[in-house]
């Protein structure tokens, strides 16, 4: 299904709508209705809820302005669109969410564990009802209102606030209760990696006002939230903070990781502004000035700056970068071919979440012709966990080599033509994993490119146990010879079930 036939199933069911088919009281959007509505996550993967999440919402929905269609659950750490929920709350594929959507009547809920548990009001048919609130009363950022020059010196202010010598100590202490030493990496860079929030809520905004900001450009800069009747607080409370930079090195927004132990969401980025939007900017702890640098894609930034801070150490030309989450887009795509001469390697996180997100940069990658790498880590395991469980050994698994060894665990990068066949082969019969892989290859502009791709889907398909290379190799050069393959340009997505979309 292409980009405007979704387009238009999305526009036909509004988000709104789709809820109230699973239950969630949301009402349509309109004159005096909130932009943001709150509830319990309604998905049945969210984990079982127990002492104060029993009380707190974290499932918001947009329903209208800058984010209107999108939803996230703080906890769980899903979201998306309209057909993303029907994915994650029947628990099917995206052309059966595609066709749940386009269908009257109530959404299917998945098999839930923890039904028994959920904070919702069941129904005489045996259903669930989620009550759903008014959400965030803060006033967002207004990207017009504030010159950017204001905002890039409101945030250098800001970070500079956040890390002098007793703040960037506690910081160091945190990361390294994960065992993350960033001495050897700051050290390099000549400047310091992750700050912290003071005790204060209010500290950031009165240091702010003191060198001059009005309250109207901090809340414009993402630094301070203001309250209905008036009030501005801080925006990053009780959190150990990374700087988002841009192309030219300079700090744009921030990312925050909980420190409170609380219910709270564990990571917040900085709100869209007029110099900072997550989908455009990547978290990157070093400066991309080495072309040579193999790039690896992780979810967390806390991910990233463990490789980073590892390699380093263990004197590895590997650099990390993250798109805060699992949206890899086009922009963070194009910037991280850009970086690097060097195939990245992309690896989400070691759970369902991340490796759906895993296949699908690969996919998105490989659509674009460029080629890649995927990692699948053991599942619970992040990036950063990994690397705690492994110390500096467990950089290996990040570390492309042309003559991999025989590792304890086999945990290494695998060409995105191996990976994809191997996905493709679990999914459907080889006629059509063929031709999906020849459409796939056909998007690579350059010869070798292509060969290898087509080389190590070949050697995929034999892994997953369809045959042997040679022959395997001739059925592959017989379809790419004899299909009559669309251009490049009206390529269409023909295989999307279990992630796969090419």
């Amino acid at each position: 299904m292409g980009a405007v036939a979704v387009g238009a199933v999305l526009a036909q069911n509004p988000l709104a709508a789709v809820l109230r088919r699973a239950g969630v009281g949301v009402p349509d959007p309109g004159p005096g209705v909130r932009d943001e509505w709150r509830c319990h996550c309604p998905l049945p993967s969210h984990p079982a809820p127990s002492g104060q999440a029993l009380h707190k919402p974290s499932f918001a929905a947009h329903l209208s302005g800058r984010m209107a269609g999108r939803w996230h659950c703080f906890a769980c750490q899903a979201g998306g669109d309209a057909i993303a929920f029907a994915e994650a709350y029947s628990q099917v594929g995206f052309r059966e969410a595609v066709r749940l959507v386009e269908a009257d009547g109530p959404l299917p809920r998945g098999s839930d564990p923890h039904l028994h548990l959920r904070p919702a009001n069941p129904t005489a048919g045996g259903g669930l009802v989620w009550d759903a609130s008014v959400g965030s009363d803060r006033e967002p950022p207004d990207v017009a209102r504030t010159p950017s020059t204001r905002l890039y010196d409101a945030v250098a202010v800001a970070w500079r606030y956040y890390t002098p010598d007793g703040l960037a100590a506690m910081a160091r202490r945190y990361l390294a209760g994960r065992s993350i030493d960033v001495a050897a990496l700051e050290a390099r860079e000549c400047r310091p990696l992750a700050g912290h929030t003071p005790k204060s809520r209010t500290g950031l905004v009165e240091h702010l006002r003191r060198h001059g900001f009005a309250d109207d450009e901090a809340v414009d800069a993402g630094l301070a939230t203001r309250r209905p009747d008036g009030q501005v607080e801080d925006f990053f409370t009780h959190r150990m903070v990374l700087p988002v930079r841009n192309d030219r090195d300079r700090v744009v927004g921030l990312i925050g990781r909980d420190v409170s132990g609380g219910l709270r969401a564990k990571y917040l980025n900085t709100p869209t502004t007029a110099i900072y939007d997550k989908s455009r900017h990547l978290y990157r702890p070093s400066r991309p000035t080495r072309s040579s640098a193999r790039a690896v894609v992780v979810e967390g930034a806390i991910d990233a700056l463990a490789i980073d801070a590892a390699a380093v150490q263990a004197h590895l030309d590997v650099a990390a970068v993250s798109p805060s989450g699992t949206a890899f887009t086009a922009e963070h795509r194009a910037q991280v071919t850009a970086w690097s001469s060097s195939p990245p390697v992309l690896c989400g996180d070691g759970d369902g979440a991340g490796r759906a997100a895993t296949c699908r940069w690969v996919t998105e990658m490989t659509l674009e012709g460029r080629e890649a790498f995927a990692l699948s880590l053991p599942d619970t395991f992040d990036p950063a966990d990994w690397l705690m469980a492994r110390a500096l050994g467990g950089l290996r698994a990040f570390v492309v080599a042309d003559n991999p060894g025989s590792e304890v665990d086999a945990i290494r990068p695998v060409h995105a033509g191996r990976y994809l066949a191997a996905q493709l082969a679990r999914q459907h019969p080889l006629a059509a994993s063929l031709e999906a892989i020849a459409r796939a290859g056909s998007h690579f502009g350059s010869t070798p490119a292509r060969g290898r791709f087509l080389r190590e889907a070949v050697a995929g398909f034999a892994e997953a146990g369809l045959g042997p290379d040679g022959w395997l190799g001739r059925q592959l050069a017989n379809v790419v010879a004899t299909s009559s393959l669309p251009p490049k340009a009206a390529l269409a997505s023909q295989y999307h079930e279990g992630g796969i979309a090419i």
